[in-house]
């Protein structure tokens, strides 16, 4: 896969870089605005809305990224999920509530991701944030009380009505109705561009690039290891479709997915089986399908438990970081008036 190079980072290493104004948060909200929109007419709603997803391009304009996560509405608008699909921080109440339910909802699960992302942008965590994700999950739960606004920074009126607009009640969220209830909210009023003329409009920053390739926008992260060729061990069962894995440190033997079946498999109750297409043309050894299905459901909630561990980890990193900052920052400052 082949995918177009974003020189400039994503919005999280830009808010960890820069204490991020509401003139800023404007004209990056109103992208998104029209990216989300532009998915939305396509027929799908993204799901993952959140700032590690908005890369910057080498002119500054942003663009949205990992659509891994999107699913197809149907002809009502509607989803039907029984599963929350997203990042804890920025998943709507709609969907931690119907958990393990057959619900529907609609693209306004990506509107209330908008509204965590402007008030993240503009005070630099996100609104319902705890250091434990039960607490995470009952903020948003309880978002009529719980979202809470800073009384030591500055913010426009228009600021915190669009946040409380798109933190409401699914029927009553911003954008609910029509993206050009957004569009036309005032927040966004401003004399340097409109929604007609974003594209032409100059970024808050453009990425300042020594070369083609240059990844100073990016963190640091370490080189991972590889096996060399001749060190790959073939596994016990060898059918030719690890030919184009030499190399690579991988190997299906010690896969979850290999371990999970193998014990499915040693259970003593046998049922009708269904062979499982591998993309080569292949096929695997048949394993019964709804033992298949119960490894499929496994290994999706493990992976879910991982991404939003993650996900806790990067931002515990990244908030220490600006504490650092401004502590440093304020160090500076006394050390100059003294």
């Amino acid at each position: 896969m082949v995918m177009e190079w974003m020189p400039g980072g994503d919005l999280v290493n830009l808010m960890t870089s820069y204490d991020v104004p509401e003139k800023w948060t404007r004209f990056y909200t109103a992208e998104i605005v029209e990216a989300l929109s532009a998915l939305h007419s396509l027929g799908y709603i993204h799901r993952d809305v959140k700032p590690d997803n908005m890369l910057i391009s080498k002119s500054g304009h942003i663009k949205l990224a990992d659509f891994g996560t999107c699913v197809k509405m149907n002809a009502n608008g509607v989803v039907k999920c029984s599963t929350a699909v997203g990042t804890p921080d920025y998943i709507s109440p709609e969907v931690l509530k119907n958990q393990g339910q057959d619900a529907e909802f609609g693209k306004e699960v990506d509107w209330w991701s908008v509204g965590v992302f402007i008030y993240e942008m503009l005070f630099g965590e996100t609104p319902f944030y705890a250091e434990a994700l039960v607490a995470t999950y009952t903020n948003i739960m309880n978002h009529k009380t719980s979202l809470k606004f800073p009384d030591d920074r500055d913010f426009s009126p228009e600021a915190k009505d669009i946040i409380q607009q798109f933190l409401s009640a699914a029927p009553d969220r911003l954008g609910k109705n029509s993206v050009d209830e957004i569009r036309n909210h005032k927040f966004f009023k401003n004399p340097e561009w409109n929604f007609e003329t974003l594209r032409d409009a100059t970024p808050p920053i453009i990425p300042t690039l020594k070369s083609d390739d240059d990844t100073t926008h990016f963190e640091e992260i370490e080189t991972r290891d590889r096996d060399n060729a001749g060190d790959f061990q073939l596994p016990k069962t060898f059918n030719g479709n690890q030919l184009p894995f030499i190399g690579f440190s991988y190997t299906n033997e010690y896969s979850p997915v290999q371990n999970l079946i193998l014990n499915l498999k040693n259970k003593k109750e046998q049922q009708p089986t269904i062979e499982q297409p591998l993309t080569n043309g292949s096929s695997a050894a048949g394993v019964p399908e709804e033992q298949f299905q119960e490894v499929v459901i496994r290994l999706d909630s493990k992976k879910r438990e991982l991404e939003m561990l993650k996900e806790n980890i990067a931002r515990s990193d990244i908030r220490a970081k600006m504490i650092e900052t401004e502590k440093n920052s304020k160090k500076t400052i006394f050390l100059e008036n003294k």
